[in-house]
């Protein structure tokens, strides 16, 4: 450092004048508001007033104990700060340079700002209080961002069961047709979750205390079931089972996740959306000419009597899509039905009724339109719900979800069949 300052021409870099005066290297300096003032700190711990004018100096301040390493005009050019590795910030009165104030700082490695130092302190709780009124803004907008993907999520919810309840009717020259869901479509989503959603811990034997691990289920495919004459045969049920009940029937909670919106104008006839598991010959032809009760307990026991089975639990239909006898490898690729089954009046059992060919009468002596076995957990018989009907009309098989256990299962059926 050479001690000195220079003014130098804006325009043209030239040199306008030399101010002399410190005896160590000056560190820093400043233009006083109205430029007619420049104020220098230097080594020599000492500040100097120059006049810009002519270059002469107008006062010397005095005061600090070590090199003073940043200097300044206030806003109104009234006072001078200055900063000093003494470890004090000073005040000096332009007009005399008098000392007006002196403040104590903690130790602090030199710096070489040549901005003053007054209000530093407050800007510093400006911007803190900006920090937090951005971080208040940010989480306000973080939380609107949920309640919006929430509110979409519950519309496309809403949207895809409206869409699931829709008894489109197919040209009349149509036999019977099997389409694939695009795993974009609302349907797909909502089938695939209420799929894997539903999935529930088994007993690892039929006699056995002990519960396994809820299956690993990953959907492959879902494909819609489009079959004209079932459909006809169906609403014709749906008919039958409003001109009893014109008043709607009374809801089921125990599957009320499962039920479909009723149409306009229709009174609630309890429809749901159920699971039912079998093999796959046995499936294509339950595609082609629906469900058929008098077949119910050929393969597998018959607790509620000769009726069409049906489960709210996938991991229960699973159990029925192979032989006992011939399992089939953990990894095979496995298809379920979800049904559209109209329950009307629908009688609650507690206990096994394997005699039932038809549901019991109600008060008024009219026989219930299907029935459902509660759960242990709410007094009955079953560790899962079940639902039966024993009319062939009252159900439809709607979709195809072909599936595959995961290779981590480790569900009561997995550690029965081969890897």
């Amino acid at each position: 450092m050479d001690q000195t300052l220079r003014l130098l021409q804006t325009a043209d870099g030239s040199l306008q004048r030399q101010l002399d005066g410190h005896t160590h290297g000056v560190s820093c300096c400043g233009f006083s508001p109205d430029g007619s003032l420049v104020v220098s700190g230097s080594d020599d711990k000492t500040l100097k007033l120059w006049r810009t004018a002519d270059g002469s100096l107008q006062r010397q301040l005095n005061g600090h104990t070590d090199s003073v390493w940043c200097c300044g005009f206030s806003p109104d050019g009234s006072l001078v700060v200055s900063g000093s590795d003494d470890k004090t910030l000073k005040l000096w009165r332009t007009a005399d340079g008098s000392l007006q104030q002196g403040v104590a700082c903690q130790s602090r490695r030199r710096t070489r700002s040549q901005g003053a130092l007054v209000g530093a302190d407050q800007q510093l709780v400006e911007v803190r209080g900006e920090l937090r009124k951005a971080s208040a803004e940010l989480q306000s907008a973080k939380s609107r961002k949920v309640e919006v993907e929430q509110a979409f999520q519950k519309s496309e919810l809403q949207r895809a069961w409206l869409l699931a309840a829709q008894l489109l009717q197919p040209s009349q020259y149509l036999e019977y047709d099997i389409v694939v869901l695009p795993t974009s479509s609302p349907l797909w989503r909502l089938l695939s979750g209420l799929f894997v959603g539903s999935a529930a811990k088994h007993r690892r034997d039929l006699r056995s205390a002990d519960f396994c691990e809820a299956p690993a289920l990953e959907v492959e495919q879902i494909r819609s079931v489009v079959n004209p004459r079932l459909l006809q045969s169906y609403l014709a049920e749906l008919d039958s089972i409003l001109g009893k009940h014109r008043g709607g029937c009374t809801a089921i909670p125990e599957l009320e996740h499962l039920r479909l919106p009723p149409g306009l104008f229709r009174p609630d006839l309890n429809e749901h959306l159920l699971f039912h598991g079998a093999l796959p010959e046995i499936i294509e032809k339950i595609c082609k000419g629906g469900f058929d009760p008098r077949r119910g307990g050929e393969g597998v026991g018959a607790m509620f009597g000769t009726a069409t089975y049906f489960a709210i639990n996938a991991s229960k239909s699973d159990i029925y899509t192979e032989e006992f006898a011939r399992r089939r490898q953990r990894s095979t690729q496995r298809t379920m039905i979800v049904a559209r089954v109209a329950l009307g009046a629908g009688f609650r059992t507690c206990e096994p009724q394997k005699k039932w060919s038809r549901p019991p009468d109600g008060p008024d002596g009219l026989p219930f339109d299907s029935v459902w076995a509660a759960n242990t957990a709410s007094g009955g018989c079953v560790d899962h719900v079940e639902v039966m009907i024993y009319d062939k009309s009252q159900a439809m098989p709607m979709f195809l979800v072909d599936y595959r256990h995961t290779e981590q299962c480790r569900c009561a059926e997995c550690l029965k069949r081969p890897q």
